[in-house]
């Protein structure tokens, strides 16, 4: 279990997942790639993304959207609603105990280890809704030590082409590339090409530790 939660943290890619530092990277003002800074930001936009963390969490949207009017940092709220999630605290509660996110885990009692199993959990179902594949092949794949990418990507070849997952994760080769295998499928790519392990700076932080 824990080496593979490992494996899902090291090797998520930009972009593709949920989670706050899952493959993306937070501007310097906390917020998401995919939104602009504070004076350019719609309404729309931080609605939409507020409804993304509240289906995952369970926090209320509007809970969500009032913690950015007040200034909220973007990564301490979702960070806040993920350990809302685990400890079963309010959100609000946990959004305001921030001085020091291990201190507050420690406060919650939200151990590393119940950190990395709600993770593992919630990264798997986000990397099966992107590949088109359920959970348990998706869990599978992974404990059979495919990269994150490669399952994702496989998935939705495997989808275009009609193919099941695996058959499609057995065509790649070392020195080919997935564009090479949709081509060959005569799948429309429709993905980022190359297979290399995202640059550190662009990996989740792992959780923090003393």
């Amino acid at each position: 279990m824990k080496s593979l939660t490992k494996k899902i943290i090291a090797g998520l890619m930009a972009g593709s997942f949920f989670f706050v530092g899952a493959g993306e990277v937070y501007a310097a003002d906390g917020r998401p790639p995919h939104l602009p800074q504070n004076h350019q930001q719609t309404e729309e936009q931080i609605k939409d993304w507020a409804k993304h963390i509240s289906e995952w969490s369970g926090v209320a949207e509007k809970d969500i959207v009032d913690s950015v009017k007040i200034g909220r940092m973007y990564n301490d709220i979702e960070f806040a609603a993920l350990l809302s999630k685990i400890s079963k605290k309010s959100f609000k509660d946990v959004l305001a105990m921030k001085t020091d996110w291990f201190g507050v885990m420690k406060k919650l009692g939200v151990t590393r280890e119940k950190y990395e199993s709600a993770v593992e959990e919630l990264e798997i179902k986000d990397m099966s809704k992107e590949a088109g594949i359920d959970e348990a092949t998706t869990k599978s794949l992974l404990e059979k030590h495919y990269h994150p990418r490669d399952i994702v990507i496989a998935g939705k070849i495997a989808k275009a082409s009609g193919k099941n997952i695996q058959e499609v994760l057995d065509m790649k080769k070392i020195n080919q590339r997935w564009i090479d295998i949709a081509k060959e499928l005569n799948v429309e790519p429709k993905f980022p090409e190359g297979n290399e392990e995202p640059p550190e700076h662009q990996r989740p932080p792992q959780p923090p530790q003393r």
